[in-house]
């Protein structure tokens, strides 16, 4: 330093304050550089990503996405099977309904046929009851009086005929009471009706008609 002023106040004055000059930017320029260098100093380095690293996220991500969309083509086609087993169901379900309602109807009309000759049974016995009750209470055949008399002619006693007819389609008590000249009550009473509701092709008594009286011829002598 004593070198250096030595030096200094040899030179001409105008050297000397250049010198001077310079060396006060020089410290300045150094003393403004100091924080800068020491920050660089402290500051630590990043080491760069490696492309070898990034290539290999890329390809776990490829292949996470295979696998998401592998997924979910497997969920669309378990998807598509349980729509389709249950569209089947519901066509079997179908099915069996309308079975269901055809047997039901079938039943239905078993039991309305069984019903009809169940009543068809009853009246027909009764009805031969009754005749094999007329028929008893027929008078016996009347003797001749002579060899030479000519038979009397018997009574005659026209044999009663059950009177039935089968209810058409339309008909109804009202109707067929005025047809037939008989009262609702005598045709629900003969039927035993509880009201005036009609099936088609069901049998219907009618009362019989009144008997005319029995006429007996003399007989003629010779």
């Amino acid at each position: 330093m004593v070198m250096a002023m030595y030096t200094l106040m040899r030179l001409p004055r105008s050297f000397a304050r250049r010198s001077v000059s310079l060396r006060f930017g020089w410290c300045v320029a150094s003393i403004l550089l100091v924080p800068i260098w020491g920050g660089c100093a402290r500051m630590e380095t990043v080491p760069d990503a490696k492309p070898s690293d990034l290539q290999v996220t890329v390809d776990q991500l490829k292949i996470a996405v295979r696998d998401a969309q592998r997924t979910a083509a497997d969920l669309r086609a378990e998807l598509d099977g349980q729509r389709q087993q249950l569209a089947e169901v519901e066509l079997e379900r179908a099915r069996l309904q309308g079975m269901l309602r055809e047997t039901e109807r079938r039943l239905t009309e078993a039991r309305q046929i069984i019903e009809l000759q169940r009543e068809e049974l009853a009246s027909a016995r009764t009805e031969r009851e009754r005749m094999a009750h007329a028929l008893r209470s027929l008078p016996a055949k009347p003797r001749q009086a002579s060899t030479g008399a000519l038979p009397q002619a018997h009574s005659t006693h026209p044999e009663s005929i059950p009177r039935t007819i089968t209810i058409q389609a339309g008909d109804t008590l009202w109707d067929l009471s005025r047809r037939h000249n008989v009262s609702m009550e005598t045709l629900r009473v003969l039927n035993g009706l509880r009201d005036s509701r009609l099936l088609t092709g069901r049998k219907l008594r009618l009362p019989d008609p009144p008997s005319s009286e029995s006429t007996t011829v003399p007989a003629v002598a010779q």
